[in-house]
C-alpha cells in the first residue's frame, strides 16, 4: 500500500474543522504577532466577504485602513504552512466561486483550501511515528479513501507491478 501524507493529511483537518465547524465550535489560536498583509483593491473588495465566512472557521481577520487587512488568529488545528499565502489563496478562493456556488459550498471549498495548506506537503520529511499517527487518524474519517477533492489516498500495488515498474521481470 502507498499513501500520500499531503493528501491523508488534508482529509484529516478537513473533517476534523467541518467537524468543528458544524457544532460551532473552531477554537482559534491568537497570534503573538498579528500579521498584516497589503491586498490589491479587487481582494481587499472580496475580502469583506471572505472574512465573515472565514471567521466562522477559527480566522480572526480584520480590516486595517486601505487595502490592509490584520491577521489576529487562527484556526488552532493550524500547525504549518504559510498564513499569507494561505489568506491569499482563500480569498481567490471566494473571488472564484462566488458567483458560482451556494454559501454552504463556498464555505467548504474554504474548508478544503484551509486544509490543504495546513497539512503535511508531499516531500515533507515526517518521523516514523508522525506516518504511523497520520495513519491511525486517517482511518478514524468518515472517507479515508478520497481527499475532499476526490483523489485517491491510498494507493494498492501488487509486487509483480512493483518489480515491473523497476523492470526486475
Amino acid at each position: 500500500l502507498f499513501v500520500d501524507q499531503h493528501i491523508a493529511d488534508e482529509r484529516i483537518i478537513y473533517e476534523k474543522l467541518r467537524k468543528q465547524m458544524k457544532q460551532e465550535s473552531v477554537p482559534s489560536q491568537g497570534l503573538l504577532l498579528p500579521i498584516t498583509m497589503e491586498l490589491s483593491p479587487t481582494q481587499a473588495l472580496v475580502s469583506e466577504i471572505a472574512i465573515g465566512m472565514l471567521s466562522s472557521i477559527g480566522f480572526d481577520i480584520e480590516p486595517f485602513g486601505g487595502n490592509t487587512i490584520i491577521i489576529r488568529a487562527i484556526p488552532s488545528i493550524i500547525q504549518r504552512g504559510d498564513i499569507k499565502q494561505m489568506i491569499i489563496d482563500l480569498i481567490e478562493r471566494t473571488t472564484d466561486s462566488y458567483d458560482k456556488l451556494d454559501s454552504l459550498e463556498l464555505q467548504n471549498e474554504l474548508l478544503i483550501t484551509t486544509a490543504c495548506h495546513s497539512s503535511v506537503q508531499a516531500g515533507d520529511n515526517i518521523s516514523d511515528s508522525e506516518a504511523l499517527n497520520l495513519i491511525k487518524e486517517l482511518f478514524k474519517s468518515e472517507q479515508p479513501f478520497l481527499c475532499p477533492h476526490g483523489r485517491p489516498i491510498i494507493v494498492r500495488m501488487k509486487r509483480s507491478e512493483l518489480d515491473e515498474k523497476f523492470q526486475r521481470r
